[in-house]
């Protein structure tokens, strides 16, 4: 059951021609939250302003809700135009550069629906309609300047395997989280970007003191890329390190990140850390096919 605003139920109930539009607001991995409308007008909730064109123009899919005990995630398609002269804000860059960069991969999306009066212009003065909230896991590009979006609700977190714990050769936990019991805080160095950097190939201001951040993750701290977090594939040397995917935005010299160290999942790798009491590997079971 839906849960309306007492002034948007009357209106609803009394009203049987009304003007309606999407509201979406998109938080994109970096934090920063964009927020479009289906209105060919700009539209104001909550103090912030929904943009018609300024993004692109968005409008969603076909909505399946019902009332049941059932546990199956929907998903909401969700199509964006964006031409070459749409770009992603504070820079110079398309927005669909970005978006195939892969700045809206895992995006948080939650999509409301004000109503207004015939005659009026597009308003939420009485509420609005909490009509989804999901992520997004996918998208198509369907032509020059149109992507399609797969956008699931929150029901897809609940496909989880189980066991959640295997018997296995490698460990189990994912580095700093609350098993492995590390702080990511006292494995990190900040450095800035050298000159020679690409968007994947990393030279640092400075040498760190060992090779030990191959697997790990860094975190842009300022430049364009600020807030965003990626992988770390392997560490050539103490002053160069390579991520595991290009950076959505192009780096400049002197952007500021924070790197931490990585982890592959071995006993030797945990004792190194310091941490072997907190290891979840197994690496004296032996194989299924010479077990007794």
């Amino acid at each position: 059951m839906k849960n309306l605003g007492s002034t948007l139920l009357t209106f609803l109930q009394t009203n049987n021609i009304f003007g309606r539009a999407d509201l979406f607001a998109i938080t994109l991995v970096n934090g920063q939250v964009l927020r479009t409308t289906s209105s060919q007008a700009d539209i104001t909730y909550g103090g912030n302003i929904f943009y018609s064109s300024l993004y692109g123009a968005w409008q969603r899919g076909v909505l399946k809700m019902e009332a049941s005990f059932s546990l199956t995630a929907n998903d909401m398609p969700l199509t964006a135009m964006l031409p070459a002269s749409i770009l992603f804000p504070g820079t110079s860059i398309p927005m669909m550069q970005c978006l195939t960069a892969g700045l809206f991969d895992g995006a948080a999306v939650t999509v409301y629906t004000a109503y207004w009066a015939p005659g009026e212009a597009p308003n939420t003065t009485r509420g609005v309609e909490t009509k989804f909230v999901g992520q997004i896991l996918d998208f198509k590009q369907t032509g020059r300047s149109i992507v399609e979006f797969t956008v699931a609700d929150l029901l897809y977190l609940l496909n989880l395997k189980t066991p959640p714990k295997l018997i296995q050769a490698s460990c189990r936990h994912t580095l700093y989280d609350a098993n492995c019991t590390l702080l990511a805080s006292a494995f990190g160095v900040s450095r800035t970007v050298a000159a020679g950097s690409t968007t994947q190939t990393i030279n640092l201001s400075s040498a760190v003191t060992a090779a030990v951040y191959a697997q790990g993750f860094i975190t842009f701290t300022s430049g364009a890329n600020a807030g965003i977090t990626m992988s770390i594939k392997s560490q050539p040397s103490t002053t160069q390190i390579v991520l595991a995917g290009f950076t959505p935005l192009a780096l400049a010299v002197g952007d500021g990140f924070t790197m931490y160290q990585g982890c592959n999942k071995t006993q030797a790798r945990c004792s190194q850390l310091g941490n072997l009491l907190n290891n979840g590997s197994e690496p004296y079971v032996p194989n299924p096919e010479v077990a007794v």
